[in-house]
């Protein structure tokens, strides 16, 4: 089994900037990585891994990812999130005041993460992460 280790990705500035994203376990018991440098977790984008792997009654392995990107507003003047902008299932959600930078984040996120060492692991050799 895959140990849950921290990883950096790309964010999508021009001058692309590493970003680490810290392995945290969900209520539900899925992995999820979060990028800390936001103070409050509600405004942490995070990466969460779909993983099951097979059974007895099923012979195929699922896995796949979620990105959920918070967008940062004001709310009674303290930063809260606004909206969210999600990838799921291979569909990005985006909310239209999402700005253009945040997008460029969203993206860079969501194509860097399947190419992390960590993560090919899970996809290539079925080493799931518990």
């Amino acid at each position: 089994m895959g140990q849950a280790a921290s990883f950096t990705l790309n964010d999508g500035t021009s001058t692309p900037v590493p970003v680490t994203f810290s392995p945290e376990r969900l209520p539900d018991g899925r992995i999820a990585w979060v990028d800390r440098r936001k103070s409050s977790r509600a405004l942490q984008p995070s990466i969460i891994l779909k993983q099951s792997p097979a059974s007895g009654g099923r012979p195929t392995n699922k896995v796949g990812y979620e990105v959920v990107y918070p967008i940062e507003g004001l709310v009674d003047n303290v930063p809260a999130p606004v909206a969210t902008a999600r990838y799921v299932d291979g569909t990005f959600v985006i909310p239209d005041i999402m700005p253009a930078i945040d997008r460029a984040h969203l993206a860079a996120f969501t194509a860097n993460f399947q190419d992390a060492t960590l993560i090919k692991a899970v996809f290539k050799d079925l080493d799931f992460i518990f």
